[in-house]
């Protein structure tokens, strides 16, 4: 089981804007000591704590979480005086979160996406599946405040939604230090040598330009025209891949922005669209881009560049997504490479010689539902959990496991105790259950944290990051727009993915098919949506 994971990050939204929440919420959080340290803000404070005399349930749905029968699931169980009943989810299977509500069956805590799927979440509320959490209770957990106080996001639907807090937000890092999209696109160095290209794209075209030498030029040697220039998977039904079309200029085409007609629209719906859906087309077209890109897993699309079938791929590139690419899969593939030497991350890329590049902000997305049937006493007994996982204690128990028997600290400075059986760090298979409140991206990237990242991974991520970061374009007031409910908004069910890879593998015309598509909006409600949005932000002076 691996001790961290990373999220499917499609949807990119924005980060600038204040936080209009029960505490003085700001745009970039505040940080959260590391574990075993001491630091300023509310998070210095005596943590809170709930009555902890009686035992308490708790059920759980979280990803890969599938047991707590070992020390660290037991010393949590111990600590806080709980048991936990859990539910695995799947990455595979996003059906299975709607299906607990379908079936009046969901858990007391459910990890899911709640913005990623709007219309359920907000449907949920209304029918009184999942319950809100009042913020003198949050006040109570001082890490847990801090981070409801900071999420842009979850402050925006408490702006629309009644003024109430929906679900507890899972930040994917306390100290902001990814403030663009983490996606990233691979590519293998020594391919680039080889076709004769010197320098690594800079432009679209010139990204074309490598493509096509990759398919054209033998880069594997082998004398066969079997190559894959780019690998993607294939794009979520409800989202569009945020990367790539953001390099002509609208960042998030799942964001809304105002147009010149003055009026609110989705970006997936705007001629902003068109150029990188010719794009795309070309892409495919020339067989630059896998045929079978509509059908591909992300699992397939990593084995392709493992494999030497893939020059390119597109996926997460923060820092544990980074050594999941290059050192678990690829290093593991071909332990004969230097996998520093053979894998590098472009830079984003400008639509234009001359232009500067864009990219989508980062923001956090991820977070837990509270079933309606949870009272304020278990509610209260969920916030102590969550908070004491955020804890230095807390921290600690996750990121290295249990204390004189996997490592051994020393003031700041820890080391890793290294099982005799295996002469590797030992592995607790209930670890991903501390990912209940923090994705903790922050640890993956920090340079001094004890994990078993292939050394210049740290180094490779942290270049990158800066390049996105330099590169992130914000519409602060299209995330309110993005979450506003009106009915019209919230009756729009657009397959924007599938709609759009349609369009690329399609024979017809790109904007033609742009048109029938736009059309198809239209149908569904589009033009009141829009109607609407734009008058509920003109309430809001915007």
């Amino acid at each position: 089981m691996k001790k961290f994971l990373s999220t499917l990050l499609v949807l990119a939204m924005v980060l600038s804007m204040a936080a209009c929440g029960g505490g003085s919420g700001t745009s970039t959080p505040a940080s959260t000591p590391a574990a075993g340290s001491s630091g300023g803000s509310a998070s210095s404070a005596v943590e809170g704590e709930s009555d902890r005399s009686e035992k308490m349930k708790i059920s759980v749905a979280l990803w890969d979480a599938e047991t707590v029968d070992d020390k660290v699931g037991q010393f949590v169980q111990d600590k806080l005086n709980v048991e936990f009943d859990l539910q695995p989810l799947s990455w595979d299977n996003p059906e299975q979160v709607s299906l607990f509500g379908a079936t009046d069956s969901l858990p007391d805590v459910t990890g899911s996406y709640p913005t990623n799927e709007m219309s359920m979440f907000y449907s949920w509320i209304e029918q009184g599946i999942i319950r809100d959490i009042p913020y003198e209770m949050i006040e109570k957990y001082p890490y847990i405040k801090e981070i409801v106080d900071n999420d842009v996001v979850l402050n925006a639907v408490k702006e629309v939604q009644g003024g109430k807090y929906w679900y507890l937000p899972r930040p994917e890092s306390f100290e902001n230090i990814y403030q663009a999209t983490t996606t990233g696109i691979y590519y293998r160095k020594d391919w680039l040598e080889n076709v004769g290209i010197e320098k690594a794209p800079e432009t679209v075209d010139e990204f074309y330009e490598m493509l096509v030498a990759f398919k054209e030029k033998d880069p594997d040697g082998n004398g066969k025209n079997d190559t894959v220039p780019l690998s993607m998977q294939k794009f979520v039904s409800d989202t569009t891949p945020d990367l790539l079309f953001g390099f002509w200029g609208l960042a998030d085409p799942m964001s809304w922005y105002k147009t010149d007609d003055g009026t609110w629209q989705p970006g997936y719906f705007t001629d902003a669209m068109l150029e990188p859906l010719k794009f795309y087309r070309k892409l495919y077209q020339e067989g630059l881009i896998d045929p079978e890109f509509t059908t591909v897993s992300r699992d397939q699309m990593i084995q392709l560049l493992c494999t030497g079938k893939a020059g390119c791929i597109v996926r997460n590139a923060d820092a544990d997504w980074v050594n999941k690419v290059v050192n678990r899969s690829f290093h593991t593939a071909n332990p004969d490479l230097d996998a520093l030497e053979t894998i590098g991350l472009l830079s984003p890329l400008s639509a234009k010689e001359g232009e500067e590049p864009t990219v989508a902000p980062f923001p956090s997305l991820s977070g837990s539902y509270i079933s309606s049937k949870v009272d304020d006493a278990k509610l209260d007994r969920i916030l102590d959990w969550m908070n004491w996982t955020l804890s230095p204690e807390g921290r600690d128990l996750y990121r290295y496991g249990i204390e004189g028997e996997s490592y051994k600290r020393d003031g700041d400075k820890v080391e890793l105790i290294m099982d005799p059986a295996t002469g590797e760090a030992y592995k607790y298979e209930s670890n991903p259950l501390g990912l209940i409140a923090t994705w903790d991206y922050d640890f993956a990237a920090d340079p001094d944290a004890v994990n078993d990242f292939m050394p210049g991974i740290k180094e490779m991520a942290a270049e990158y990051r800066l390049k996105m970061n330099e590169c992130v374009q914000y519409n602060d007031d299209g995330l309110i727009a993005k979450m506003i409910s009106t009915p019209a908004k919230d009756e729009l069910q657009i397959a924007v993915g599938d709609k759009f890879m349609q369009i690329i593998i399609g024979t017809e015309d790109v904007e033609t098919m742009f048109r029938a598509f736009q059309d198809e909006c239209r149908n569904l409600g589009m033009d009141d949506a829009i109607q609407e949005v734009t008058a509920e932000m003109a309430k809001r002076g915007k």
